[in-house]
């Protein structure tokens, strides 16, 4: 006995029957005829004469039932062979099915891809479609902009050009009212100018005069100061000769008296040679502190250059004179060390 079942794939959404077997039912038969031959052999064997010509039919008898049972057997066999050969049938009806299915399913697939692939088309065409007519929107809109842009433009440049026309039509208007009052100007100031040439020339005439008169008796002053000036000067000569001799008398005298404090306050480093000796420049304030030395041409020997060195800080405060010119010559000066001779 075959039941039908309803199947399907998802992408179908419908079912078809399918037919199924049950070989149950036919073996289960097949065991209940079994049952009722052994039964009745059983049977027959109980109540039979146990005789000794009984006991040799018995082979018999089993042969017979073994006939029979093999001639029961029979539809029992087919049967069960044609429910195996149905369910076979069913099994592979049932694969075809199966298979049928799949490529229903594979091909409901396949078109549902291509729809979705068609779907993609068009949304694709249609969006190119709207982004052109969008860039074409655009490109109108530009167009019209830049249009509205050149009128603007010539507008401007209609309005720029009315603009210089009018400010050169006032500029020529200015330049020529310049050109009058120049003009008028220039008339006015000429006479002025006759005017003040004519006052000019009669002030000069007697600014020449007095000039003159100026003139001879700044000439006459001149030459009396310059006389007064040169017997002056010749005395400040005299006068300044014998103070410059003094001056160098003094200076000479104070700078032999730092020479002989430098010695003096000298201590010779050990070890050094005799025969050295160094230029130092010293740098004194007006009262003799020193504030500076350094060594303009060293002896070569380190030791008796920095004890030069030593020395002039030590023989602070140095004499220095009152007068001031030999107290500003004696301030900063060079001196020549050499105490070994």
């Amino acid at each position: 006995m075959a039941l039908r079942r309803r199947t399907g794939t998802p992408d179908s959404g419908g079912a078809r029957p399918v037919r199924s077997t049950r070989p149950g039912r036919y073996v289960l038969v097949s065991v209940v005829l079994h049952v009722l031959v052994f039964g009745l052999f059983f049977a027959n064997i109980s109540f039979l004469p146990q005789t000794t010509e009984e006991h040799a039919g018995d082979g018999d008898i089993i042969e017979a039932f073994a006939v029979e049972e093999e001639v029961a057997m029979a539809p029992i066999r087919e049967r069960e062979a044609a429910e195996e050969e149905a369910r076979r049938q069913a099994e592979e009806e049932e694969r075809r099915q199966r298979e049928e299915e799949e490529r229903e399913r594979q091909e409901a697939e396949r078109r549902e891809q291509e729809r979705l692939e068609e779907q993609r088309r068009q949304e694709e065409e249609e969006q190119a479609r709207q982004e052109a007519e969008e860039e074409a929107r655009r490109e109108e809109e530009r167009r019209q902009q830049e249009e509205a842009e050149r009128l603007e433009r010539e507008e401007e440049e209609r309005r720029q050009q009315e603009e210089e026309e009018r400010r050169q039509e006032e500029e020529r208007r200015r330049q020529e009212e310049e050109e009058r009052q120049r003009e008028e100007e220039e008339r006015r100031r000429q006479e002025e100018e006759e005017r003040r040439q004519q006052e000019e020339e009669q002030r000069r005439q007697e600014e020449e005069e007095r000039r003159r008169q100026e003139e001879e008796e700044r000439q006459r002053q001149e030459e009396e100061a310059q006389r007064e000036a040169e017997e002056r000067a010749r005395q400040e000569a005299i006068e300044a000769e014998r103070r410059a001799r003094e001056v160098q008398q003094m200076v000479g005298s104070y700078a032999g008296r730092i020479s002989a404090e430098l010695r003096r306050a000298w201590v010779r480093p050990s070890g050094t040679p005799a025969g050295l000796e160094a230029l130092v420049r010293i740098r004194l304030s007006r009262h003799g502190d020193v504030q500076n030395v350094e060594i303009t041409r060293g002896s070569g020997n380190d030791a008796f250059d920095a004890s030069v060195v030593r020395a002039a800080y030590r023989a602070a405060p140095l004499p220095m004179p009152d007068e001031e010119d030999a107290n500003r010559e004696l301030r900063e000066r060079t001196y020549r060390f050499a105490p070994d001779r």
